[in-house]
């Protein structure tokens, strides 16, 4: 048996906790579960994924345009000045 060590920032290691005592887990459990799924389905268990913020199908898009017009149409936007910095 080996014993692994990491890091973790205190407050996601207090939610952690709870959750995984809501679920009867101890983080090491929940850790060894993790890392033998890995292990049988030879790859990490879970989505992964970097999602781009301007990735958009065209309708989504355009109907953001249209929203976008439809607000500068009716006035409902906020009038600023221009700032130099």
């Amino acid at each position: 048996m080996s014993t692994i060590s990491f890091r973790l920032d205190d407050q996601t290691r207090v939610v952690a906790d709870s959750y995984l005592s809501n679920l009867g887990l101890t983080m090491s459990g929940y850790l060894n579960m993790a890392v033998k799924q890995l292990v049988n389905q030879r790859g990490i268990p879970f989505e992964t994924k970097v999602t781009d913020p301007y990735d958009y199908t065209r309708e989504e898009y355009f109907a953001m345009l249209d929203e976008g017009i439809k607000e500068y149409e009716s006035n409902k936007f906020e009038k600023h000045d221009l700032i130099e910095v």
